[in-house]
């Protein structure tokens, strides 16, 4: 079993890798070494930016031009709906979003925790090149928008690395069938100008 759940890690992997070589080559970069760096980050091609998720059954990769981005940082996040369950809640979400998903019809719950979830994993990914540091679950808190099609993250500790980041960070929100996507844009707080993901 250990071996089995290796290989399919392995397999994961070489997915995301793949999708990223595919969407770079989309902007003209092709045959660019696609190394691990710390914290599990990829070392992006210099002038390139992106972020990369996977789980069973989908693998999606996102990148950008760096001088498009102007300083800022992609996330992207998938995972199975359903798959977070009630115990995980303590560990993943704020007190105040723990009362609100068990207020939700089981069904609702479930898509709403994964989402959850999915964003505070976008938003961990965009953030790290900003502050290079850990921020637990619990750091930050996402507020669904009606329809569940956007959301947006703030800050729910006074960790300092947030303080480095332009809050609120707004996150697009994409259902697909057993899938829940989330992709989040991160500015550096030092960055004057307002840009949002469309």
């Amino acid at each position: 079993m250990v071996r089995a759940a290796g290989q399919m890690r392995v397999g994961h992997f070489a997915a995301g890798r793949a999708c990223a070589h595919a969407a770079m080559e989309q902007l003209g970069i092709s045959e660019a070494p696609l190394l691990p760096g710390p914290k599990r980050r990829p070392v992006w091609p210099d002038g390139i930016d992106g972020s990369i998720t996977h789980t069973d059954g989908l693998c999606i990769a996102v990148v950008a031009r760096s001088d498009a981005l102007a300083g800022r940082s992609l996330g992207i996040d998938t995972e199975h709906r359903g798959r977070v369950k009630p115990e995980l809640f303590r560990r993943l979400f704020t007190n105040a979003e723990i009362a609100e998903l068990e207020a939700l019809a089981v069904a609702d719950q479930q898509l709403s925790a994964t989402i959850g979830f999915c964003s505070k994993e976008a938003v961990y990914k965009a953030q790290f090149p900003i502050t290079e540091s850990w921020v637990s679950f619990t750091d930050v808190g996402v507020t669904l928008a009606a329809g569940r099609a956007r959301a947006e993250a703030n800050p729910a500790t006074d960790l300092a690395a947030l303080a480095k980041v332009r809050w609120p960070m707004a996150l697009g929100i994409e259902i697909r069938d057993e899938h829940v996507v989330a992709g989040a844009l991160a500015a550096s707080a030092a960055i004057n100008t307002a840009f949002n993901p469309s």
